[in-house]
């Protein structure tokens, strides 16, 4: 009787091990298959993130090249007034604009005293 026991403890053991392995084999498996999906998303997470960066940069270029083509366009109207200009006028601008330069400097410095 006590053999008997014994041998069905035994037994028993021997399933619980199988089934513990069997389980393991099993868990491994998911896992290795879970690494792989990762993985994957992560590929596709980077090149996702890659075309955004290249589709970020492109409009930052595209909004840049805008407003230097502006800005030019603004500077050539600018140039093409000034160029209209006589010398009279054109002295009477750069006097008038020298004197409130040297007026700041000069107001500059009584700050730093007073």
């Amino acid at each position: 009787m006590e053999t008997d026991i014994l041998a069905d403890i035994i037994a028993t053991e021997r399933e619980i091990q199988q089934r513990l392995a069997a389980e393991e084999g099993r868990l491994r498996e998911r896992l290795e298959e879970v690494r792989r999906e990762m993985a994957g998303e992560e590929a596709a997470e980077e090149e996702r993130l890659r075309r955004r960066l290249g589709e970020e940069v492109a409009a930052a270029r595209r909004e840049a090249e805008r407003r230097a083509a502006l800005l030019l366009e603004e500077t050539e109207a600018r140039g093409e007034r000034l160029a209209r200009l006589d010398d009279d006028t054109l002295r009477r601008i750069v006097l008038g604009r020298l004197a409130g330069v040297l007026a700041g400097a000069g107001h500059d410095r009584q700050d730093d005293e007073g």
